[in-house]
């Protein structure tokens, strides 16, 4: 008897000191118990299942930065997989029209086209009379040939000369000289223009415009505009040429009031 109850002590103690050391394993391996929990989560949610490929980027670096960082590798990169409530699915990508400003064409200006009264303060510009009104020094006359239009133009020899008609015009009016013109040759050239003069006969030369320069051997047509100066008292239109090899023909001179604003001289 002694020697069963002796057996029994033996196996109690051990039993005893067995439970003693599950329940210090326990201890020892409980705090590892939720990070074992958590890495079996991630495995079940994360990972993919099966042989469904993991989707990867791609591998041109600067193909994924054109394609843009929101773009989705492939629509089926996510088949068997399952997604965690903590993670957040790639956005699409969302093509987007393109706004371009408007363009703006500017609208022409208009141009008004000069509005002339009915006066034309050249009679005889033509020289279809003659010389009549004209006043000429040697070397002018008017002649049947190299004409514009009609039947005599005012011709200046190669020697030179000068021809001039006196006109009686108004202060604070705008008016436009035209004027055909052409050389017999080349290498010489003629002037028209405008004189002003006060009331005692001196010339204002400072105050007059440009002439008119011809030096083509065909006929061309040039144009001026001007007012009257301030002292103006008497306004004569010229024709000119120096002493040269080749003659000066002048054709329909012609003077004009404007009604409204004067465009660009020609």
């Amino acid at each position: 008897m002694l020697a069963d109850f002796r057996l029994f002590q033996r196996e109690r103690r051990a039993q005893v000191f067995a439970d003693i050391d599950r329940k210090v394993l326990l201890l020892k391996l409980l705090p590892f118990v939720p990070v074992a929990m958590v890495v079996a989560c991630l495995a079940y949610f994360v990972l993919p299942g099966g042989d469904t490929p993991v989707p990867r980027p791609p591998e041109d670096a600067a193909a994924a930065a054109r394609a843009g960082s929101a773009i989705a590798f492939s629509p089926t990169a996510f088949a068997g997989r399952k997604l965690s409530v903590f993670e957040t699915p790639e956005a699409t990508a969302t093509v987007r029209s393109v706004r371009r400003p408007t363009e703006v064409i500017p609208t022409a200006t208009p141009t008004t086209a000069p509005v002339y009264d009915d006066v034309q303060y050249i009679a005889n510009g033509g020289m279809e009379d003659g010389l009549t009104g004209w006043y000429v020094e040697p070397g002018a006359s008017v002649a049947a040939i190299s004409v514009h239009r009609g039947t005599g133009a005012l011709q200046i020899a190669a020697t030179g000369g000068f021809a001039s008609y006196q006109v009686h015009l108004n202060p604070g009016v705008t008016y436009r000289l035209f004027a055909w013109g052409s050389m017999s040759g080349t290498g010489g050239s003629g002037s028209v223009g405008v004189e002003f003069f006060d009331a005692y006969g001196n010339r204002l030369q400072s105050s007059e415009p440009a002439p008119l320069l011809y030096s083509e051997t065909s006929y061309e047509r040039h144009s001026l505009t001007f007012s009257l100066p301030a002292g103006a008292y008497r306004v004569q239109i010229y024709v000119w040429k120096p002493a040269g090899t080749t003659s000066f023909a002048v054709d329909d001179i012609s003077l004009r009031a404007y009604l409204n604003s004067p465009g660009p001289d020609s």
